[in-house]
């Protein structure tokens, strides 16, 4: 065998035997690649700023655009300025944010119209928002921060951590503000959420319309409910039948919201139907009123306006739970029947939730069911937290 033929050979034995090595080796899977980035949201976004963060490998973050005077929001030319700056350093702008709705309190805030519910100011400051949305669409950025708060982030000073580390502390028991009240004065939960709302309902369509996604960061820390909703002093709220004058608002508010939430025709209550409800000492308070147009409204069936005959008489617990058999009359014009009763099954739910203070098991007991059937009553009928 000469040379050529002894090197083709034992290289096409070799290869053979390296074939068969690798079919019995064991097959490795590679991991799949780490979807988790690492972010920042610190300012400013200039060149020095971006090179800093690239030293870290932070390849993903919240920018600020330079804005050009007062505006309230960024021009595409401003945000795309932002992006091709960042993209020089190899970093994406993942997320962006307008100049107000910032975590600061809301005596230093500039632009407090939402959370203060000042018309019409806010109206202006949303609409600003939904153009800064548009253009972030335009400019390839995928979602807006912001935040929705009075108090901002609530710290108490400084602790000496590990080394010469210092960790920001908060404790509600060493909390003593000066002043009590901030501008926004007392704002319960109630007034909270209705501010929420209405941003909310004017800002999410617009995003979900051009694909931004909006990113809400909540109260850091929370204040529980004997420290105050939005303070940390104490809050009395004063009874319904101490504030009858809230009534008439009240009802209007309740009304819409009960006709929203079912989907149905707005209505109405007359001016003898109000008169007739602040007649009522409402032990229940704002609860046990909403009960009762809740009621009202399930029985009224296609009729807009409710009159004093839809509402029980003055002292009597309008709740369906204590409402005795029979009580329920069909209307001349009729009623929706499914309706009514998802009322009636719902108003008996929220009432055993709100007297076991939101234990399923208990109120199951109470109503005898069995835990799982009440909680697949309260998911038909969505029935949340936030209810009772």
């Amino acid at each position: 065998m000469n040379r050529r033929e002894f090197i083709t050979s034992t290289g096409a034995v070799g290869l053979l035997a390296t074939n068969r090595l690798a079919e019995a080796a064991p097959k490795v899977v590679l991991a799949k690649p780490a979807l988790m980035k690492v972010g920042d949201q610190t300012a400013p976004t200039n060149e020095t700023h971006l090179k800093y963060l690239a030293r870290y490998s932070v390849r993903n973050i919240c920018g600020y655009p330079q804005i050009e005077g007062d505006r309230l929001y960024a021009t595409v030319e401003e945000l795309n300025r932002m992006v091709d700056l960042a993209g020089k350093c190899g970093i994406s702008i993942d997320c962006t944010a307008p100049p107000f709705l910032e975590s600061s309190h809301i005596d230093k805030e500039k632009h407090p119209a939402i959370m203060l519910a000042q018309s019409p100011e806010r109206d202006r400051d949303i609409e600003s928002l939904q153009t800064m949305i548009k253009n972030c669409a335009q400019a390839g950025i995928p979602s807006i921060k912001y935040n929705m708060s009075i108090l901002g982030v609530v710290r108490i000073g400084r602790t000496p951590g590990r080394g010469d580390a210092m960790y920001s502390t908060w404790k509600l028991s060493e909390a003593h503000p000066d002043p009590p009240l901030t501008r926004a004065g007392h704002v319960d939960a109630d007034m909270f959420w209705e501010r929420i709302t209405y941003f909310l309902e004017r800002v999410i369509p617009v995003a979900n319309e051009n694909k931004i996604r909006m990113a809400c960061h909540p109260h850091d820390p929370g204040m529980p409910p004997e420290g105050g909703i939005l303070n940390v002093v104490p809050i009395r709220t004063p009874a319904l039948r101490e504030r009858m004058s809230d009534i008439p608002v009240l009802v209007e508010h309740l009304v819409e919201k009960i006709c929203r939430l079912e989907q149905i025709p707005q209505k109405q209550v007359s001016p003898q139907g109000l008169w007739r409800l602040t007649e009522d000492p409402w032990p229940g308070n704002v609860r046990q009123l909403e009960n009762a147009l809740e009621a009202a409204i399930a029985l009224s069936g296609e009729r807009r306006v409710l009159i004093p005959v839809d509402f029980p008489p003055p002292g009597l617990d309008c709740k369906f739970l204590t409402a005795p058999a029979g009580s329920i009359s069909v209307p001349d014009h009729g009623l929706d029947f499914e309706h009514t009763v998802s009322q009636f099954e719902r108003s008996i739910l929220m009432q055993a939730m709100e007297k076991t203070a939101g234990n399923k098991k208990q109120a199951a007991d109470m109503l005898g069911l069995k835990r799982t059937t009440l909680q697949s009553k309260m998911q038909r009928l969505g029935i949340s937290r936030k209810d009772y």
